[in-house]
């Protein structure tokens, strides 16, 4: 077999079969070696059945004496099986499976099996994980081995493994999606090794690559992560593989890195003394005192805007650390040397709040500010005297669905960068012209909490700056999970906070209406839905305070009108929908109610959390469940951690990395192997990929751009 081979070669193989590998993208053979194994059993002791004890965990194998299903109640059946060697009886049973008895173990059959053995009364049972039925013409190549007077079944034990596919061996385990199950995909996988053309895999690293970081040759590897004789064997493969992984979009970032850094810059920001003096005028003028690290990335942003390179630079920081003003600066030193600001924000609640932010922190420097987002695009707030926008353009996808380019652009900012994919970000560079037609300074932020390795592997392109303290006066928001029999105690507590402190509150729910789901009726009563909720605090639970409603059916217009009034106290209470996740910053409000806590991801949880706590006083957040259940492990660890970098790892850790780095945002696909928190995989694969970049060339290295291509969609790879 080739490896370009279509899957439709492979024998004995349902077309059925064929559209779901085909649904997985699986089209070719090369495809289906692709289909990696997420982990592994170890089946490979085998044991007479006489010897096994309970708890073992072994492979059996013997002749079948008997064979039956036993009808427990409707829709419930119990399959059981007995298998004898010389040296004794096991007992199997399966639950639900009637083709194991109709097809499989029939009375006189060799049956492989493999799992856990148990002790039930005084007998010895299975219920076999794996097992196969060991065909009569396999069974006789092996007697044919063996010498005479032998006894088959007390030998076969030390042949199995070499015939079989579930059992007797280190088994792997796949994802089951599609339909397609592990056991069908792990003999179509072990069908193409078997009969695979040896020449086909070909090792595509420099080979001093390889020899340097004592990997596994490519081919050896991708066999044996398939079909491992060891678990030493299956670990080396899967290290080379995720070695693979990294370095790849290492080599991706460090190629795009290098290609950047080759740009020349029509915007050099490179401060005489009175711009020197008016940035430190306009520091001292801000209504706070910048934190060290502020400082700091401002400091890294100053210098990489006065570079003959553009900037490219991601910076993180956690909610409130006060990202914004350290983009305004950036915004006002580019205004100081003749160029204009594009600010894009993914929605346009975020967008008026920074619109308003950035007005009024730069309001004594004559820097005029422009808001355009799908309703005010035709309307221009302020405008200059040439017509042309304004010194700083803050919008919404606006900025590159309306019809005008912006001209003299020097740089662009882009809040929640992973909300905006590749090819947006791509038309607003392309939009924003400089007389020069040269690449514009690029400053990227987020507020989602990300892990070094993460972002080591993720935006290895980009330049990172993290802002690691608060502004200073800000206290930790206290957090309580709260039971259902403390809603009302609750209730009576917001009540006297209102009254007492003047402060305001936000109510998270996870629906507009409770009929936005095909749910049962007591799961619709359950979760806690905008408008019904609105109904009833304002009626039933706080008659006597304002409360109000926002969500994201509502019109832009009127959704700034709630947000407006909100803001100027109108409302007491805002019942709302994670329209708030991002962005908002309301002072006056301490206390963030969030409810049905268990449908939201610990990332968005920390998000609706940091819409408190952005003034002085204390606040508070108050989680409810759907159930009023309180067990949940992730919710206790919510509620105990106020650091969006801790419950960053955690989340990864128990989720992985998911499709972070998926083709919407980045072109490429999720990492089926890599563990992106070994530190020192990542870290050897970036130190490889850079000293790779510095002398790649395609025509040169054509398995490593045909890599590059595949895994990464990155024209970089055949420039």
């Amino acid at each position: 077999m080739k490896l370009a081979d279509p899957i439709t070669l492979l024998p004995k193989t349902h077309k059925t079969t064929f559209t779901r590998l085909n649904n997985v993208s699986i089209y070719t053979v090369e495809d289906l070696l692709m289909y990696r194994p997420r982990r592994y059993a170890d089946y490979s002791r085998t044991s007479p059945i006489g010897s096994i004890q309970a708890g073992e965990t072994v492979t059996a194998q013997g002749v079948v004496i008997s064979a039956k299903t036993r009808y427990i109640r409707r829709n419930f059946t119990m399959q059981e099986v007995v298998i004898h060697d010389e040296s004794g009886e096991l007992k199997l049973m399966w639950f639900n499976q009637p083709y194991i008895v109709s097809s499989i173990a029939k009375v006189g059959n060799i049956l492989a099996v493999a799992g856990t053995a148990e002790q039930l009364g005084k007998k010895l049972i299975m219920k076999p994980m794996e097992y196969e039925q060991i065909p009569s013409t396999e069974i006789t190549n092996i007697e044919n081995h063996l010498q005479p007077n032998s006894d088959l079944l007390g030998n076969q034990h030390l042949a199995l493994g070499n015939m079989s596919k579930h059992t007797g061996k280190i088994v792997p385990i796949y994802s089951q999606r599609g339909g397609l199950s592990t056991r069908l995909i792990r003999e179509k996988v072990q069908h193409v090794i078997h009969n695979l053309d040896e020449n086909e895999i070909q090792e595509w690293l420099p080979l001093d690559i390889v020899s340097t970081n004592r990997l596994t040759p490519y081919a050896k590897a991708l066999c044996q992560s398939h079909a491992p004789s060891s678990l030493d064997d299956a670990e080396s493969a899967q290290k080379r593989l995720a070695f693979d992984e990294l370095f790849t979009i290492h080599l991706a970032h460090a190629l795009v890195k290098n290609e950047w850094k080759k740009r020349q810059n029509s915007t050099v920001c490179a401060g005489s003394s009175e711009i020197e003096a008016r940035m430190k005028l306009c520091i001292q003028d801000l209504p706070f005192t910048l934190t060290q690290s502020q400082l700091s990335v401002w400091k890294n942003i100053h210098m990489d805007m006065g570079k003959t390179h553009p900037m490219n630079r991601f910076l993180q920081g956690d909610v409130g650390s006060g990202k914004t003003v350290v983009a305004a600066l950036a915004a006002y030193f580019a205004h100081l040397h003749g160029y204009r600001t594009l600010f894009m924000c993914p929605t346009q609640i975020l967008a008026n709040q920074h619109f308003k932010t950035i007005s009024s922190l730069l309001k004594n420097t004559g820097v005029q500010v422009e808001l355009i987002t799908g309703q005010s695009r035709k309307k221009v707030k302020v405008k200059v005297k040439d017509a042309q926008p304004a010194h700083i353009v803050v919008g919404t996808h606006a900025l590159i669905t309306s019809s005008h380019e912006f001209a003299g652009v020097g740089l662009i900012v882009i809040d929640e960068q992973h909300r905006f994919g590749v090819v947006q970000r791509a038309i607003l560079k392309d939009k924003a012209i400089n007389e020069s037609s040269q690449s514009p300074h690029l400053l990227t932020m987020t507020a989602t909490p990300i892990p070094r390795t993460v972002a080591l592997t993720l935006f290895g392109d980009l330049d990172i700056s993290v802002l690691t303290d608060m502004p200073m006066g800000r206290l930790p928001i206290r957090t309580y999970l709260a039971p259902a029999s403390k809603r009302t105690s609750a209730y009576e507590w917001i009540r006297t906070q209102i009254k007492s402190t003047g402060c305001q509150v936000f109510v998270v729910c996870p629906r507009i209406q409770n009929d936005e789901a095909d749910e049962d009726d007591e799961t619709q009563e359950s979760i806690k839905a905008v408008e019904a909720e609105t109904t009833v605090l304002q009626k039933d639970i706080f008659p006597e305070l304002a409360v109000g409603m926002l969500h994201g059916k509502m019109k832009s217009a009127e959704k700034e009108a709630v947000m407006q009034k909100f803001r100027d106290k109108a409302y007491d209470i805002l019942v709302t929908t994670t329209v708030v996740e991002v962005g908002i910053d309301i002072p006056n409000a301490t206390i963030m109610v969030i409810e049905g806590t268990e449908r939201y991801g610990l990332a968005q949880l920390h998000q609706l959390r940091g819409r408190v706590g952005r003034g002085s006083a204390q606040s508070y957040c108050v989680l409810f469940t759907s159930d009023g259940r309180t067990e949940s492990e992730r919710l206790a660890f919510f509620a105990k951690t106020t650091s969006g970098m801790e419950l960053a790892e955690y989340d990864f850790r128990r989720r992985g990395p998911g499709n972070i780095y998926g083709t919407a945002q980045h072109g490429t696909g999720e990492f089926d192997i890599a563990n992106l928190f070994d530190f020192e995989l990542v870290s050897r694969t970036q130190d490889a990929a850079k000293q790779f970049a510095s002398h790649y060339t395609p025509h040169k290295y054509p398995a490593v751009a045909k890599r590059l291509l595949a895994y990464t969609s990155l024209s970089i790879a055949k420039d």
